[in-house]
């Protein structure tokens, strides 16, 4: 691995991690007017090094379009701007009248089931102009020191700004020193973790921001104009199996429930949820063999077994279509006020609904994003008023659920690790013979 100055550092014992921590702190940082160019150069040219030699790590395209310069300057201007000072870095190191400055020092907290979240959290502390603690789950280490391997030259200036920590989540002590020593925090993960971390003792300034655990669903309107376009029915399918199979189902964005509502004056209605349910099979099965799973635990094998199993003896009318193998699930059918029981493994719960706007009603600030396909304009109107109202954050088209931008999870990424900043010069009358 190249000698970076935030290259990663492995720690179990808390006199070395302060050690670390105080080295890093003093460590002085540039100001320079181009260092916001530079940083959003650097995490481009590092994008296009992350090669095939890094296999099929779950999340790594969405990684390099992220780190895409205009995807990042795009984040910038909608959070700041068009035509105003776009962050702590976007200035000549002066004072004015109003302008932005970092908070300090980001510690950043990722969850160990998404790989490229600790790159992902970071981007945001780098934007914001700040020194940046990021703890690196014992599970994605190996991978953080493949991606650091690939980072390109032009990233020795940035990584001025970075130190990589991996210590085990259950040393309370070592977090600790970590987060006595932070002016924010980015807090990703399940609802242990993300109590652990604020639990933690923060100086009384500290700002948190919690990503923690979420799900997100699906609403679909099959209309007559729908199910006469086989090319468009294709299509849908299509989108759900990909939105499925990314990030094998664990990420917030990834749909866990799909919500079907065949429209009145669709002909055949009573055939259409068959005829879609077996195109979506078709998508399903399409994007296996695209995207084939290559590894596969015993215990993950033998719940999504089970999750099949508890499923058909729940409701002598559901049914379950499937892959021979845990490859991939379609749990259909049963009452229709039957809640389902979310499960990730690319199981994908499908839901009948006679009412698209009553199922978005009963949502709540656990569901992240929604994923519509309806034609109906109005329809689509009200159900995403709905859903906004109960909480929901993101609404979007189908085949947009992982597209991420700004807010996320109903936050600005960068704004937030940033201080609002206010000088006034008071000119100071001289007398004559001072």
């Amino acid at each position: 691995m190249k000698d970076w100055q935030g290259s990663l550092v492995s720690v179990g014992q808390v006199d070395d991690l302060a050690h670390y921590l105080n080295d890093f702190l003093a460590r002085p940082l540039p100001l320079r007017a181009d260092t916001l160019d530079s940083i959003i150069a650097g995490l481009a040219d590092w994008a296009q090094a992350l090669g095939p030699e890094l296999g099929g790590e779950t999340g790594l395209p969405f990684l390099k379009t992220w780190w895409r310069a205009s995807q990042l300057k795009g984040v910038l201007r909608h959070e700041f701007g068009a035509d105003a000072q776009q962050g702590p870095l976007d200035c000549a190191p002066v004072l004015s009248e109003r302008g932005w400055a970092a908070v300090g020092t980001v510690l950043h907290w990722p969850a160990a089931n998404v790989p490229i979240q600790p790159l992902l959290s970071l981007t945001s502390g780098l934007l914001s102009g700040n020194r940046n603690i990021v703890r690196v789950p014992a599970g994605l280490v190996t991978l953080m020191r493949k991606m650091l391997e690939c980072a390109p030259p032009g990233m020795m200036d940035v990584f001025e700004r970075v130190l990589f920590l991996a210590f085990p989540s259950d040393r309370r002590d070592l977090a600790e020193v970590c987060a006595g020593r932070s002016d924010a925090a980015m807090v990703w993960g399940g609802r242990e973790a993300v109590t652990q971390v604020r639990g933690l003792s923060f100086p009384h300034w500290a700002r948190i921001q919690v990503f923690g655990p979420r799900t997100s669903a699906a609403l679909v309107l099959l209309d007559g104009h729908l199910m006469t376009q086989a090319g468009e029915l294709k299509k849908l399918c299509r989108r759900i199996a990909r939105e499925t199979w990314q990030f094998d189902q664990e990420a917030c964005s990834s749909p866990l429930a799909l919500y079907v509502q065949v429209a009145a004056s669709t002909p055949a209605a009573d055939e259409a949820e068959d005829v879609f349910l077996q195109m979506l099979a078709q998508a399903f099965d399409e994007e296996q063999r695209a995207h084939p799973r290559h590894e596969l635990s015993a215990r993950t094998s033998v719940d999504i077994a089970k999750a099949r199993a508890d499923w058909l003896l729940d409701d002598r009318q559901a049914r379950v279509i499937a892959s021979e193998g845990p490859a991939w699930s379609i749990l259909h059918g049963g009452r229709m006020n039957r809640e389902p029981k979310l499960f990730q493994g690319k199981t994908l719960n499908v839901v009948s609904t006679g009412d698209l706007e009553a199922i978005a009603a009963r949502m709540d600030s656990s569901v992240q994003t929604l994923g519509l396909w309806i034609r109906d304009h109005d329809l689509e109107q009200r159900v995403a008023r709905t859903a906004q109202h109960q909480g929901v954050d993101r609404v979007v088209r189908l085949g947009m659920m992982h597209v991420f931008n700004t807010p996320w999870d109903g936050h600005d990424l960068v704004r937030p690790l940033c201080r609002r900043v206010h000088f006034i010069s008071t000119p100071i009358e001289r007398s004559a013979d001072a």
